[in-house]
């Protein structure tokens, strides 16, 4: 919408959600894309714009949002958000360490992951950086992942089948429903609020042996109270979660993963 006029507003309809939105612009950048005419300025151009990736809850709000391009210092990607982030802990994280608030153990701690519940977003072998902080600040939101401590029902159902499980190891998943959130499971599908959940499915990525009885996983329905989630494995025929175990209490999450550091090959975000 617009013209070459001064006046005139030139409205970009939502770039993000069309098939572009794999792509991100500076400025400059974003001022060549629209293909300007050379009397529109940035303060001339309205975008009206929404992410393509979670943020921190600060940084939420209703979207989308117009914004003029005059107004957008950058448009990044998920991998620098990311770096950001950790770069942000670290800087907060010395500060508080200087004063004696917090220790490292408290900020950032690395875990190996050798299961296939996560594939493919995560492999076995993989090695992430989780950061301890923002739990304490802020709700957790669906479709976050989560690094945490086994809840006792897990224990027992690991040690029924000859496999001891240490208080202290370390598991991750996915946060499918949140507090106030009404769950129901039937025969291994979870319904969150009466709407199936669309689990990412990674049979073909895996080696054919043998998968979970996950058919006989049902959980009636209920209303998940103020101290617990549900969780989910992104491969769903190899994950014991939330289906089998029940809801995860808040006080069992460590924190939240950011970053791949391991192996070399595979370093980067999610």
């Amino acid at each position: 919408r617009g013209s070459s006029s001064d006046n005139d507003v030139k409205k970009e309809e939502d770039i993000a959600s069309n098939n572009r939105s794999s792509h991100h612009y500076h400025r400059r950048e974003l001022s060549s894309f629209l293909n300007l005419p050379p009397n529109v300025t940035p303060k001339n151009v309205i975008l009206t714009l929404r992410p393509n990736y979670p943020l921190i809850k600060e940084l939420e709000r209703d979207w989308p949002v117009e914004i003029r391009l005059s107004d957008v210092p950058l448009l990044i990607p998920r991998s620098i958000y990311y770096r950001r982030v950790v770069l942000g802990t670290l800087l907060a994280s010395t500060l508080l360490l200087s004063i004696g608030i917090i220790t490292p153990a408290n900020v950032l701690s690395a875990y190996y992951v050798p299961s296939q519940s996560m594939i493919p977003t995560i492999m076995p072998g993989d090695t992430l950086l989780v950061e301890k902080v923002t739990k304490k600040l802020t709700s957790l939101k669906k479709g976050e992942m989560i690094m945490f401590y086994p809840p006792n029902r897990l224990i027992e159902i690991e040690r029924s089948q000859g496999v001891v499980v240490p208080p202290k190891q370390a598991f991750v998943k996915r946060v499918v429903a949140v507090p106030g959130d009404t769950v129901e499971v039937l025969k291994g599908i979870t319904y969150v609020n009466g709407l199936r959940v669309e689990e990412t499915s990674a049979r073909e990525n895996v080696a054919a042996t043998t998968t979970l009885p996950t058919d006989s996983w049902t959980i009636p329905e209920i209303v998940l109270d103020s101290n617990s989630v549900f969780v989910l494995g992104d491969n769903p025929a190899r994950s014991v979660d939330s289906r089998c175990w029940g809801t995860l209490p808040l006080k069992n999450i460590i924190g939240r993963p950011i970053y791949r550091i391991g192996p070399f090959n595979r370093i980067g975000s999610f």
